[in-house]
This record gives C-alpha cells, structure tokens and sequence, in this order.
C-alpha cells in the first residue's frame, strides 16, 4: 500500500500530502472519512491554497456530504491569518446545512489548555468543538494506572 504521509519521523512538517479516502460500513450505513492536507500547512500560504484546491476536488466528487470534522492542534498558538483565510474559503464553498454540521477536534490540549479561541481564526460559532489530550494514545491503556484511567475519563 503507498503511503500518503510525508516525513512520518519529522514532527516539524506536515504529514498527509493528498487526500485519501476511507470507507467504513457499519450496520449497513456507508461511512467515508476524507484525510486531507492540512491547513496552516508547514509549507506556508502557497501549499494551503494547493491543498484547499485538492480538498474542494475531492469533495465535488462525492455523491453526499453530511458534515466536516477539522482537526487543528490545540497545543499549538500558530493559527495564523493564512489558516482564518483557508477556514472562510471553506465556509464561503460550502452550503449552510454542511456549516451547520462542523466538529472541531482541538488535539493535544484540553479545554483548560487549549492556546487559542477557535471562533477568532474564523470558525462558524454554529461548530461543535471537541478537545482530545491525544498523548494519551502513545501507550497502551492496559498498561495505564487506575490513576491514569480516571483522568482520561474526566471530562
């Protein structure tokens, strides 16, 4: 199988380099999830632009789309005014009965720790939003203390 992810190793730059679909059937609903490039990409505003490009292409192609689940690093304060641009384009392609079925999925923060206000880069105050401490997933559960157990659980 050919990976679509770049520098795996790197930390410092983005990983998914084109958009990859991934079908899931579960009690007889279909399910396709959509990898795409970043946004806020390492490669600065030219390769957001690309990659927006590449992600409107690939969502033309489907039959229905039922709501977009954005992933943006919580940890991270680097939301810049090239990520609010590439986040109104997105809003401006898409129709109202998508925008109303946005989730934002801060990752590597909680609540508490989260290093912006997803509504000042630009994102539909109407959007669901998620944190997920993903270091939690470096190991696995069964090895965790009860200790560890209850603060995951924690809301």
């Amino acid at each position: 199988m050919v990976s679509n992810e770049n520098a795996i190793g790197d930390n410092t730059k983005s990983k998914t380099k084109k958009c990859q679909k991934y079908v899931f059937v579960a009690k007889e609903q279909t399910y396709v999830f959509i990898d795409t490039p970043g946004i806020g990409d390492t490669g600065g505003i030219q390769q957001d632009n690309e990659n927006l490009a590449h992600m409107f292409e690939t969502i033309q192609e489907l039959h229905d789309i039922t709501a977009i689940l954005l992933f943006l690093n919580g940890a991270q304060g680097r939301h810049t005014t090239n990520v609010k641009s590439v986040l109104t384009r997105l809003e401006d392609r898409l129709p109202n009965n998508i925008l109303d079925n946005v989730i934002v999925i801060l990752t590597n923060c909680r609540s508490h720790s989260v290093n912006f206000e997803p509504e000042k880069i630009g994102l539909t105050t109407k959007a669901t939003v998620f944190y997920m401490q993903n270091s939690a997933f470096s190991s696995h559960p069964k090895t965790w203390a009860d200790e560890t157990l209850e603060k995951f659980y924690e809301a």
